[in-house]
């Protein structure tokens, strides 16, 4: 099972973010539902990092899972990537480091009291998806920042402690293949694939359905999920169900509609049968 990876092997720019983007959605037009991130980054823009999160927490939305694996080094914005990923694979000797945001302004006093505002905005809301990311309370790893001088630094066993890796390995591509077909078999991706083909079904007359899909029944499905994968498949139920009253509305005003037209038609056609069969004399005394 040949699967598709992302990369981020250079500083974070604009441009390395947008091929980063790039290849999340094509992995997502694939229908792969688990995604390798290799992070191998000395860190660069946070602007940068933002939009690649923001595209990673898209691919979660949509039922992607984000393997993060790390050979050598995340430092600064390569830290809070590597934590984006729902596994966190990382090698032995490698390192994390984690510290604030650095920035540079020139100008007027008020132009660089933006500047610093900004920055310390910037700054406030890594920590805060860096301690979401590895189950920390606020402020967990702004403390350690502190303590060490602003430079925080982490081999394998400190990550591993403080919550930044889940595994201290780098998994082969049999085993990334492994999970991957194990997600896809997941009950909430067979109800999603179920989705998706519904809604091609009339087009494609000889779609094969997965065993698991065939058998698919939905009260046994939600008994097995956990809250968190509940939640999109009941959002959906409460949608179908919005629109099928919207529909059974639509329908009813269409019938009422239909009838008052009829109606008048009806009875103006049993007017003129009863005409028809009064004699012509007199209908002309009538008239």
């Amino acid at each position: 099972m040949d699967l598709i990876v992302a990369k981020i092997t250079s500083d974070f720019t604009q441009q390395t973010a947008d091929s980063f983007n790039d290849t999340i959605d094509k992995a997502l037009q694939s229908r792969q539902k688990v995604l390798p991130v290799i992070v191998n980054s000395y860190g660069g823009s946070v602007y940068a990092l933002n939009t690649m999160i923001c595209k990673i927490n898209y691919a979660k939305e949509k039922g992607m899972r984000i393997v993060t694996l790390l050979n050598g080094i995340a430092m600064s914005c390569g830290a809070v990537l590597f934590s984006m990923g729902d596994d966190r694979y990382m090698s032995e000797l490698s390192t994390v480091l984690v510290h604030g945001v650095s920035s540079w302004a020139w100008g007027n006093v008020n132009t660089m009291k933006s500047e610093v505002e900004h920055s310390e905005e910037l700054q406030k809301k890594a920590f805060e998806i860096l301690n979401k990311n590895c189950g920390k309370q606020p402020g967990f790893f702004e403390d350690l920042v502190k303590e060490k001088a602003g430079e925080l630094y982490m081999m394998a066993d400190k990550a591993l402690e403080y919550g930044i890796a889940t595994e201290i390995k780098i998994p082969s591509p049999e085993e990334l293949s492994q999970i991957a077909l194990k997600e896809a078999r997941s009950p909430y991706n067979n109800f999603k694939m179920f989705l998706d083909l519904s809604k091609i079904a009339p087009a494609a007359k000889n779609i094969t359905l997965p065993e698991e899909v065939k058998t698919l029944d939905l009260i046994a499905l939600m008994a097995k999920l956990p809250p968190e994968e509940k939640k999109p498949i009941e959002a959906l139920q409460a949608q179908l169900s919005t629109a099928s009253n919207e529909v059974t509305t639509l329908k009813n005003k269409y019938l009422s509609l239909k009838l008052q037209f009829l109606i008048p038609l009806k009875n103006t056609k049993r007017n003129w049968q009863k005409w028809k069969r009064i004699p012509i004399k007199r209908f002309w005394i009538l008239f």
